[in-house]
């Protein structure tokens, strides 16, 4: 009897010391440094266009699990790159901070340090909407923000690409389908309330690749608005479809094996 006490004591202990050492990875670990995802795109677009580098940033959700130091590592890194554009797909802010006026001024100077060759694009999530700074803090960032909106991108010539981005209210910009589009959304779900065949890419965020990066465990911690596309790539008839991880965290501060990142795309023509 005792030596069956002892084995389930050990055990008892042993389980405990893991799920410690699973909540010190997730919570402190994992959720620190960021990695950057590479993504090399064939697409039927302009010849002046070929090879034009994209990053793709999203979910920063300033100083709930990101701070001044962490983003400027992520903004040092986006410059070495030295992309063509540079795009956001929301949720910047996060509900739970109050920020003070130098949080906004922090945040706005290392926005405008992000530099890009052509321009930087943004749309808001639906931790944004809450804040009236928003906007403000993007424009003073030196983003354009594409809230059900559209802009003709040239460079060079006067053949230009498209890039349209949609709120959260899905108010669908009436655009040009003759060129080679890219769409920017927040909620990945959302593409099935829109015409997806008008765009050749969508770029999406939100759903964080599920917090915790397990298959059948993500599902268990996804966002609505993420609940059916979630991964970080889908073909979807003829338009793809990349969902970013995101840098940050919205509500629980916990990411496995799902570190911080922002995607970065190199479009080649076919």
């Amino acid at each position: 009897m005792k030596v069956k006490v002892r084995l389930w004591v050990k055990i008892t202990i042993t389980i405990l010391l893991l799920l410690t050492l699973l909540f010190i990875y997730g919570r402190f670990i994992n959720t620190t440094g960021f990695a950057v995802h590479e993504y090399t795109i064939k697409a039927n677009i302009p010849n002046n266009f070929n090879g034009i580098k994209i990053v793709h940033i999203s979910d920063i959700n300033y100083l709930h699990s990101t701070n001044k130091k962490d983003l400027k590592k992520i903004i040092n890194r986006i410059n070495l790159i030295n992309p063509d554009i540079v795009v956001f797909t929301g949720d910047l802010l996060n509900i739970h901070i109050d920020y003070k006026e130098k949080d906004i001024k922090d945040l706005e100077k290392l926005l405008s340090s992000i530099k890009a060759k052509i321009g930087k694009y943004a749309i808001n999530g639906e931790e944004d909407t809450k804040f009236k700074e928003f906007n403000e803090i993007l424009i003073n960032g030196n983003f354009t923000i594409l809230d059900n909106s559209y802009e003709l991108i040239y460079n060079k010539t006067n053949n230009p690409i498209l890039i349209s981005g949609i709120s959260n209210n899905i108010e669908e910009p009436d655009i040009p389908s003759e060129t080679y589009n890219i769409l920017l959304i927040h909620k990945p779900d959302n593409i099935e309330k829109i015409d997806y065949d008008y765009y050749d890419l969508i770029l999406s965020g939100h759903s964080l690749n599920g917090y915790i990066n397990i298959p059948g465990i993500k599902n268990l911690f996804l966002e609505n608005g993420s609940k059916k596309y979630y991964n970080s790539y889908y073909k979807i008839d003829n338009t793809k479809l990349y969902i970013s991880n995101g840098i940050g965290t919205k509500n629980i501060k916990f990411r496995i094996l799902n570190k911080p990142s922002f995607n970065f795309y190199r479009i080649n023509k076919k």
